[in-house]
């Protein structure tokens, strides 16, 4: 499969003190990583900075990387459905530690 090779600068950073990242898109599973250990989908490539080409990534790497994020994507909704639920039920006391009712 085909990465599109590019650097982008870090969403949320201040402007002036952005960081600038390398990042991979691989159009045919339409997830996108990064050297900061970023993977997510994606549609398609963030704004790009300087545009570096296209590389053939292995068939294996991306199958895991999809894997990841599929999994990375199922753990994010169990987990805000726990702190969701965890949230909802904990009773403050100021002279005792929370406690879950």
């Amino acid at each position: 499969m085909n990465g599109v090779v590019y650097s982008t600068r870090v969403p949320g950073d201040q402007p002036g003190q952005q960081q600038i990242i390398m990042e991979i898109w691989i159009e045919q599973i339409g997830i996108c990583i990064n050297e900061t250990n970023g993977a997510f989908k994606s549609a398609a490539p963030r704004s790009a900075i300087n545009h570096f080409g296209t590389f053939n990534i292995s068939d294996q790497i991306c199958q895991t990387v999809k894997e990841f994020v599929e999994k990375k994507l199922t753990f994010e909704q169990i987990n805000q459905k726990i702190f969701g639920a965890l949230k909802s039920r904990l009773v403050t006391k100021k002279s005792q530690h929370n406690r879950i009712v």
